[in-house]
């Protein structure tokens, strides 16, 4: 994955690739951006952005050396569930407000982002 900083945004602007889909913070907003097969295949392809005021809470679980992890963003109101047990990172790839990535990923900066929108 890789992270990249806006150059004339604010200092907060990050853009982060995962395994699933692109996010893009830029201290406003949290935007979801599905670009290849992968992304596309799992939840569709297209954009959503979600207003960093709407987000109740952040789920983070990190990536290990056999499995995914995956970031994401609880909205109220949009019907959060509790995954069965060893199944988180396969719900995760199906929900339209998370994005999947590989250790690998992580290792290039997406944790960065986790911790931006936990700041604000």
């Amino acid at each position: 994955m890789t992270v990249t900083y806006a150059p004339h945004a604010q200092p907060a602007a990050v853009t982060a690739n995962g395994h699933t889909g692109q996010v893009h913070f830029d201290g406003t907003y949290i935007t979801i951006t599905r670009k290849g097969f992968l992304a596309r295949a799992s939840v569709g392809k297209g954009e959503k952005r979600i207003p960093l005021g709407s987000v109740s809470s952040v789920q983070w679980k990190p990536a290990g050396g056999l499995v995914n992890g995956f970031i994401q963003f609880e909205i109220p109101g949009q019907g959060g569930s509790r995954s069965a047990f060893g199944k988180q990172t396969t719900d995760a790839a199906r929900d339209e407000n998370s994005v999947v990535f590989t250790k690998s990923l992580v290792n290039k900066g997406l944790g960065r982002l986790d911790g931006r929108a936990r700041d604000r």
